[in-house]
This record gives structure tokens, C-alpha cells and sequence, in this order.
């Protein structure tokens, strides 16, 4: 479970299990890009693509229902998709009241 507190820091709440499962999949998406590095750091890797093999996985990893598994409505989703004019493609997820705002960018090398 994902919580933030009255300073809007956000941690990994449950069990020792679950934090070593995060540090686990964590391990896994670094392993991933360093593995490819030269690939995901060419000019023209799609943003798309970055939030595909590395953003859905990492928040997934923390315990949001990226997908809406579990059918919520709109306003009670984990996860809401919102296309901003100014900054094209933004995630956000409301955590008791607040509202992170992400924003996935391609290389630009």
C-alpha cells in the first residue's frame, strides 16, 4: 500500500515481504535498463515506450493498479491518464488527497 504522510513523503507500507518485493522488482527494472542502456538512451526512444518497459512496472512494483484490475470507477481509480496540453501524456494517482503528476520522456540524445 502506497501512503503519503501530513508531509507528502510517500513510502512502501506492509509487510517485510512486500518491501522485499519492491526491492526485488526495483533490482529487476535497473538490471533491465542497464542491460540495454545504449538502446534506451538513443535519441528516439519513444515516451510511450518508456513509460511501457519501465513506469507501469516500477509503479506496479509499489502496489497501484496501473491496469484497473479491480474495475474501479473513474474517480476512484489508482491510476488516471490525463492529456495535458502543455506536457502531453500525464499519470497521476490521488493518495489521500494528493495528486502526483509524471511525466514520461523519450531520449533526447
Amino acid at each position: 500500500m502506497i501512503c503519503g504522510d501530513k508531509n507528502s513523503s510517500f513510502a512502501l507500507r506492509g509487510t517485510m515481504a512486500d518491501i522485499n518485493s519492491f526491492r526485488e522488482n526495483l533490482r529487476s527494472l535497473v538490471s533491465k535498463f542497464e542491460q540495454d542502456k545504449n538502446h534506451y538512451l538513443q535519441k528516439g526512444y519513444p515516451e510511450a515506450q518508456v513509460r511501457i518497459d519501465f513506469l507501469n512496472p516500477f509503479f506496479d512494483a509499489l502496489g497501484w493498479d496501473i491496469e484497473n484490475k479491480a474495475h474501479k470507477p473513474p474517480h476512484d481509480r489508482d491510476v488516471i491518464v490525463e492529456l495535458s496540453p502543455e506536457t502531453g501524456d500525464v499519470a497521476s494517482r490521488g493518495i489521500h488527497a494528493i495528486v502526483l503528476f509524471f511525466k514520461a520522456v523519450g531520449s533526447q540524445q
